[in-house]
């Protein structure tokens, strides 16, 4: 126990990692996750990411929130 008026050192580390993938990459590393069985875990570490972090871009693909933008700054459109 710490006594009264005395306190430790805690210290905080941001590693300050947070990347910003783009929906094309997004969408690669989902196909690539479905190149085998139990790849979901060992894709999203070779990509430095959580493997729920992958399951939500699996997710968004099935449910056509993730798109493979054209390059010439079109979208394509989506009929339902």
């Amino acid at each position: 126990m710490i006594s009264p008026g005395h306190f430790s050192r805690m210290e905080i580390v941001d590693s300050g990692r947070r990347r910003r993938f783009t929906d094309e990459a997004k969408l690669a590393i989902v196909a690539e996750s479905y190149n085998g069985p139990r790849q979901v875990t060992a894709t999203a570490q070779r990509h430095g990411i959580t493997r729920w972090q992958l399951n939500a871009w699996r997710r968004a693909a099935r449910e056509g929130r993730l798109v493979h933008r054209s390059t010439n700054g079109f979208i394509p459109v989506t009929c339902h």
